[in-house]
């Protein structure tokens, strides 16, 4: 191999150094609204859709899928969850988008839809040779992880040496699934209120000691966002972005609620916000990113997804009251567990439910205007 250096440009004035036969797609260029014009019209990211992780095995998801919505109409898509270790392990080799491209031909089969997050959260262990990005060790928070309680290692978003790697992989899936009018939406990762990056802002334990020496000042933790949408917006101009909020208290950090309104006036008609909580235990009205989502609809597009399976009602309470609350925030779609999207039952009961619950509350606004 060639040791000729070339350079490629990145957002915000980056420039990523790179030898020449290793991965380089074309990356944006300044940070702001897309430069590239917007060809290909797509569907709106509406509806009941499911959810598929990296735990669930390749064929097993595709035949659940498959017959789900082969049986239920009602089922508008799948939001399609990798990790960036899988689909880069080697920084000089394409990424490897085969998971992806099969899940996208079987929505494709069946007229259905697909969001795709790939999650910077879990990166291949070479980003961190030579210093080149900074890790934050972590402890795992989910339960339902199998690493859950222990440590493992993130890279920090908020520095030089991780936003022209993560940029190379966001602008490769934009120009491979962007053009696709099978794709709907894109999961925006990177600084976040959603997984493990969420740590960075709200540290507990041992990880405070790690954020102390980090900048995350409102000011700062802004800025970086912005140029994270900013990546996502050029890079992926016909698609709906989406940013999640799943790990906030009960007030509304004041950094996510300017952002959300600098991207709503930025990107008109491209941005989506989402509640990873929603549940039927009370009215939510107590979660600030559920107060967030009900703020903003009717101007950007706006969901939930399921705190858990519907069918865990200690965790997730009354389907009934789930569903009053998702018509309660006027939200436009609502993402399901796997075990709940691919159950022909579940997603009959759910839009069911849905449905009513919309014409109960038309006709009571439709009552009030007389």
């Amino acid at each position: 191999m060639t040791r000729t250096m070339r350079l490629v440009p990145l957002i915000s004035g980056f420039l990523l150094v790179l030898t020449v036969g290793c991965f380089a797609p074309s990356g944006p260029t300044e940070g702001g609204p897309s430069l590239r014009p917007a060809r290909v019209v797509k569907r709106p990211h509406a509806g009941i859709f499911g959810m598929v992780g990296p735990r669930t095995p390749l064929e097993r998801g595709l035949e659940a899928y498959d017959r789900a919505f082969a049986a239920c109409p009602e089922l508008r898509g799948v939001l399609v969850l990798v990790e960036w270790a899988t689909v880069q392990p080697h920084p000089c080799r394409p990424p490897d988008w085969s998971i992806v491209d099969a899940y996208v031909e079987l929505a494709r089969r069946h007229d259905r839809q697909v969001a795709l997050c790939v999650a910077s959260t879990r990166p291949p262990a070479w980003i961190f040779g030579n210093g080149r990005v900074k890790r934050f060790a972590i402890i795992d928070p989910n339960p339902l992880h199998p690493e859950h309680g222990q440590p493992r290692d993130v890279g920090v978003p908020v520095d030089d040496g991780f936003l022209p790697l993560w940029g190379r992989l966001v602008a490769a899936a934009g120009e491979r699934y962007d053009p696709n009018p099978t794709v709907t939406a894109v999961v925006a990762m990177g600084v976040n209120f959603y997984g493990p990056e969420t740590k960075l802002i709200f540290p507990t334990g041992a990880e405070q000691a790690q954020a102390a020496e980090l900048d995350l000042s409102h000011e700062n933790v802004l800025a970086w966002w912005k140029r994270y949408l900013a990546l996502y917006a050029e890079c992926w101009p016909n698609t709906t972005i989406k940013l999640h909020g799943a790990k906030m208290g009960p007030e509304l950090p004041r950094t996510l609620d300017e952002l959300v309104e600098w991207a709503a006036e930025t990107y008109p008609g491209r941005f989506a916000i989402q509640c990873n909580k929603l549940n039927g235990r009370d009215d939510n009205e107590h979660l600030a990113e559920y107060r967030l989502v009900s703020r903003y609809a009717g101007r950007i597009q706006t969901g939930f997804q399921a705190v858990s399976s519907v069918r865990n009602t200690r965790r997730m309470g009354a389907v009934v009251q789930m569903i009053a609350n998702l018509v309660r925030a006027r939200a436009r779609y609502l993402e399901l567990w796997f075990g709940d999207a691919t159950d022909v039952a579940t997603i009959e009961r759910v839009a069911e439910l849905w449905n009513g619950e919309k014409a109960r509350s038309e006709k009571g606004i439709r009552r009030l205007r007389r």
